[in-house]
């Protein structure tokens, strides 16, 4: 067991965690990298490649809650307006609309988990108002 430990050096364990290839022990030789990986610069370029990706993943996730922020802000502001305005026909509209659009922000990003049930399903209710109005 020591014999194939001391051949497991940095760039292999990187090398191993970087790749899903199953490698033998009888591929083991001191220094050498998995099949796939010969070249050292390689796993800096995937390292580099893997990092670019994660970070447009985080951006693009950063976009998307920043918009929902944004619709939620929205969304309140309409929902006070309409507290203090019950009859005005055209602010139910505009809060019914609020919340559907919400609704389709938060289901299009599987995002329902990170919300309280009572709110997705007052969304819920809302968005299915604002179909039935038939004014979409």
């Amino acid at each position: 067991m020591k014999k194939i430990l001391s051949f497991i050096t940095a760039p292999f364990i990187a090398c191993m965690l970087l790749t899903s290839q199953k490698i033998s022990s009888d591929e083991l030789i001191p220094g050498a990298l998995p099949p796939s990986l010969k070249d050292p610069k390689e796993i800096i370029d995937l390292q580099l490649s893997s990092l670019e990706h994660l970070i447009a993943t985080t951006e693009r996730t950063l976009d998307q809650l920043t918009l929902l922020k944004k619709e939620i802000a929205t969304y309140k502001k309409i929902q006070e307006i309409y507290l203090d305005n019950i009859e005005d026909k055209k602010i139910l509209y505009n809060m019914l609309k609020s919340a559907d659009s919400l609704l389709k922000i938060i289901t299009k990003n599987q995002m329902a988990a990170l919300f309280h049930a009572e709110f997705i399903a007052e969304l819920n209710l809302l968005s299915q108002l604002f179909k039935k109005t038939g004014l979409q």
